[in-house]
């Protein structure tokens, strides 16, 4: 199924191209950009975009453009995003069970690495005879008030065996991330997990990013029910300050809003023909 690009009418490309396709503009892309990064009035800021859910490379250039970075979880995707003009300072890597070759790949890339096992930890340490890495909190750990079933990072209470098996390698826990789920409609279902999260951020004194991802939902049905950006941003911009004064460093936010980017900018083209 193709992707197009267009600055057309959707009735002159159904002309044009042969159905079912999906078509996105370029102009919607960026103002959804530049939307979600205004929900977020925080300085030391990156937003990222999830190459899973659009690997188009013309979507990544156009992403890439835009100052936003990349989230990936595949050595494919990194390759793709490095391509199409994002930067290995942009690109945050978190995926699960990953060969030697892959942490060596990645060790060469010079991207960050958010891992979800103490195993998958300690061998990264060891290869490199130290370094840095970033560690994904398991949601459902962390609280039963977010209704979603997480079965990857590490458990909330497995923090403290992460920071000792960094010790124990002459590594550094430099990050935690955290998906805290898909599609939410309010903002305030996402609180009781991200509230539990950053609390546990500041157990961390090594901490140089905090990376949130996933939840911002979309309006599939067009029922006037927007997720509330302005108020998810407020919140999160309060929490990171409230993290940047306990650990008295300026701890960078990273924001990788799930669906919304590319969902919120293009449309599926087909016909009923019964």
């Amino acid at each position: 199924m193709s992707q197009i690009f267009f600055n057309k009418t959707l009735k002159e490309l159904m002309h044009q191209h042969k159905t079912p396709f999906y078509c996105y503009s370029r102009e919607a892309i960026r103002k959804t950009i530049a939307e979600l990064k205004a929900a977020f009035p925080v300085q030391n800021f990156q937003m990222l975009f999830a190459t899973m859910a659009n690997d188009n490379p013309e979507f990544l250039r156009i992403v890439a453009a835009a100052d936003v970075g990349a989230c990936v979880n595949s050595i494919k995707h990194l390759n793709l995003a490095l391509d199409n003009g994002i930067s290995p300072g942009k690109i945050q890597f978190t995926s699960t069970g990953l060969p030697a070759e892959d942490m060596i790949a990645l060790l060469r890339s010079g991207v960050a690495v958010n891992f979800d096992s103490l195993h998958q930890l300690e061998r990264w340490f060891q290869l490199q005879q130290g370094g840095y890495a970033g560690v994904r909190i398991n949601t459902a750990s962390l609280t039963s008030r977010v209704p979603v079933t997480d079965r990857l990072g590490i458990e909330g209470s497995q923090l403290y065996q992460a920071l000792e098996t960094a010790k124990r390698n002459k590594g550094t826990i430099n990050g935690v991330h955290i998906y805290v789920g898909t599609n939410y409609r309010k903002h305030t279902e996402m609180i009781p997990a991200l509230d539990a999260f950053f609390e546990l951020a500041a157990t961390v004194p090594s901490l140089d990013y905090v990376n949130i991802g996933g939840g911002v939902g979309v309006d599939y049905l067009g029922e006037g029910n927007e997720f509330d950006l302005k108020e998810y941003g407020l919140y999160v911009k309060n929490q990171i300050e409230e993290l940047r004064r306990k650990l008295k460093k300026n701890v960078r936010l990273i924001f990788e809003p799930g669906r919304r980017l590319a969902a919120s900018s293009g449309w599926f083209i087909t016909r009923v023909t019964d």
